[in-house]
């Protein structure tokens, strides 16, 4: 969804200039994309029939966490993080940097996540960065850097997002990949650095920017996204080759569109944001190390997961599908974002949502258990404790915490 109202001070668009080539297709127009129920590959850990009220459920599939041996994301048993190379995404069935990770995450961490909902497994957190705001002010940035270390000391793995300022990317092309040292690139880079020297590996994962076809952030054209990432990819990469870095998600309802430029295969997806998302995935190519997803549930009233339309909650599998097609290499997708329902202050989860958190997990693990599919690292409930938007907080809505709990509880969602 669109950077938050405590963040963005208004609408400010995203320009940078840049060059796109043409697409191919994936899907027909109102193809749904729904999960078959898992029949391959890893066993789902709860039954595809079970609802949440009904009993514990055993784990199965993946063990869980031994205590002994390497922890997260290679980091040794010490908590000294090893700085490994990124997965290189040459196949669906790799190990890679979070294989025995699990899936479950949040956004927005505040001390004591893990103790309230994680039931003792891993997770990751996602977290913004401003390089006007807290690059800028150092008392801010050490503030948010012991932040960083103490989600990581719950065992939480941070993904972060980073963004220029009050807008995800600057105004001014000069100020995206411009050679000064002001630079929205350059300054990237130095906080990417300033992230490991502190953190090492296990904070190496990073999104550049949010939703670029979202009316709040810009409505960016494909080819001006995607010139102001290249920009930063490749700042960050030659300062720290392992990094992760991948383009942002965008939005999986927004009106932006994207010109196929005559290819009747780019032009059969049916809807402007897979159009959208296609593009942008082509216009980048190799300089993705993974991609960001944000999936929404609710938005057709619909309360479960399995049922809800390609601009709900399965737009993650829409999405892919597209994603697939326009650049076919495997690499990890990281899901971001997701509740359900994503509509302000209208947002609810009382007792008629009871479930929704055990579904859309049990959903993402179907969807990796496919032979050859998986590829979800992790699904982040959007928002856990994040001021401003207390009306998402998992710390506001005690039947959205009590799912997610009992999920960690009772699942062992493991990443592919």
């Amino acid at each position: 969804m669109s950077e938050r109202a405590a963040i963005l001070a208004g609408s400010a668009a995203l320009r940078c200039a840049a060059a796109l080539v043409g697409l191919a297709s994936v899907l027909a127009p109102g193809c749904s994309c729904e999960a078959p129920r898992a029949d391959a590959g890893q066993a789902p850990v709860e039954d595809a029939a079970s609802r949440p009220d009904s009993a514990s459920l055993p784990d199965a599939g993946h063990a869980e966490d031994s205590g002994s041996g390497p922890d997260r994301d290679g980091a040794t048993p010490d908590g000294a993080p090893a700085d490994a190379a990124p997965d290189d995404g040459a196949s669906p069935d790799r190990s890679g940097p979070d294989a025995s990770h699990s899936i479950y995450g949040i956004f927005g961490w505040s001390a004591g996540a893990a103790a309230a909902i994680m039931s003792g497994k891993q997770g990751f957190s996602v977290e913004f960065l401003r390089s006007e705001v807290e690059w800028a002010d150092s008392g801010w940035w050490n503030s948010r850097m012991n932040d960083y270390a103490a989600m990581i000391a719950e065992g939480f793995t941070p993904i972060t997002r980073l963004s220029y300022g009050p807008s995800m990317m600057p105004a001014d092309p000069a100020l995206c990949d411009g050679t000064g040292g002001d630079d929205f690139a350059q300054r990237a880079a130095a906080m990417a650095v300033a992230i490991r020297d502190r953190h090492g590996a296990v904070a190496r994962r990073f999104i550049v920017g949010n939703e670029p076809n979202h009316p709040a952030e810009g409505e960016l054209d494909v080819a001006d996204y995607a010139r102001c990432y290249l920009q930063v990819y490749q700042k960050i990469k030659a300062a720290w080759p392992a990094a992760v870095v991948m383009p942002a998600a965008v939005a999986p309802w927004a009106p932006k569109d994207y010109d196929c430029q005559g290819n009747s295969a780019c032009t059969g997806l049916g809807q402007p944001w897979l159009r959208y998302y296609f593009g942008l995935v082509l216009a980048v190519g190799a300089a993705a190390d993974a991609y960001d997803m944000h999936t929404y549930g609710g938005r057709d009233g619909d309360r479960d997961p399995y049922d809800d339309g390609n601009s709900s909650f399965g737009a993650f599998e829409v999405a892919l599908a597209a994603n697939n097609a326009a650049y076919p290499n495997h690499k990890p997708v990281y899901i971001t974002e997701f509740n359900n329902g994503a509509n302000g202050n209208a947002y609810s989860y009382d007792g008629s949502w009871a479930g929704f958190v055990q579904a859309a997990y049990r959903r993402v693990n179907d969807y990796n258990s496919q032979a050859g599919a998986g590829r979800v690292r992790s699904l982040c409930w959007f928002t856990y404790d994040l001021a401003g938007w207390e009306f998402f907080n998992l710390t506001s809505h005690d039947q959205a915490r009590s799912d997610f709990q009992w999920t960690t509880a009772n699942t062992s969602y493991r990443a592919p």
